[in-house]
């Protein structure tokens, strides 16, 4: 079983494991690519190696997965010696993208601060999860959708639009379109910038008459469409 980490919720602390698929795409990343390297991932479901042996691909793997974890290691140093709230603040700042930071080492942050328990705040994780979409990596945004459910935190309309645009990056339209159904499940009521990312991912997936039609359902629902919705809309 992976190990426990404790998590804060409110006066109380609790256990529980980190966040399954967070942990499932760091690990991916880490069999099929180079931290190093600033490329984004494929999809986690198409593994294919284009050359190399068995072996030399598990010791490629073996390499990778230990240069992650001497990075963990660090981080946990890290945080030590700057202490819990300078430390989250500047890893939350490294996230940005024009910090230049892999997509590994970009998971690899936002596990240590999970599983550290850094992360317990609206706030915390609206910011990983912007920085996630930036990168498009869509279901490690997804995955923090959960995480903030298990700490008790209702996910709002700016949690969500932040999900939805790590979908819109990566032109993954019908996960963008689960995210809408969830809003609804959890009583956040989409604005603007939620129609524009739906249709935008849509247009991007070449989906044009799905992005019409939910361009249509934002203005026929009262929304005021803006330059980017308008915008969406003519694209596709």
């Amino acid at each position: 079983p992976a190990l426990a980490s404790v998590v804060r919720k409110g006066p109380l602390y609790v256990t529980r494991c980190p966040p399954p698929l967070v942990d499932m795409h760091l690990r991916w990343w880490a069999s099929t690519t180079s931290p190093s390297s600033s490329s984004s991932p494929p999809p986690l479901t198409t593994r294919s190696y284009s050359h190399g042996s068995h072996d030399q691909r598990r010791k490629a793997t073996e390499a990778s997965e230990s240069e992650l974890e001497a990075y963990r290691e660090e981080l946990k140093a890290e945080m030590f010696e700057e202490g819990a709230s300078k430390h989250r603040t500047r890893m939350l700042r490294e996230l940005r993208l024009e910090s230049g930071l892999s997509s590994g080492h970009a998971l690899a942050i936002i596990g240590h601060l999970l599983y550290e328990g850094l992360l317990f705040h609206h706030k915390h994780f609206t910011l990983a999860m912007s920085c996630l979409a930036e990168r498009g990596l869509w279901r490690a945004a997804k995955s923090l959708l959960d995480e903030m459910r298990i700490r008790e935190l209702q996910p709002n309309v700016i949690s969500y639009n932040a999900a939805i645009h790590a979908c819109e990056k990566a032109a993954a339209w019908k996960p963008a379109l689960q995210l809408l159904e969830e809003m609804g499940q959890d009583g956040a009521r989409p604005d603007v910038i939620t129609a524009s990312l739906l249709v935008s991912s849509c247009e991007k997936a070449s989906q044009w008459q799905v992005a019409l039609t939910h361009f249509q359902f934002a203005c026929a629902g009262g929304l005021q469409p803006d330059q980017k919705l308008f915008t969406a809309g003519l694209s596709a």
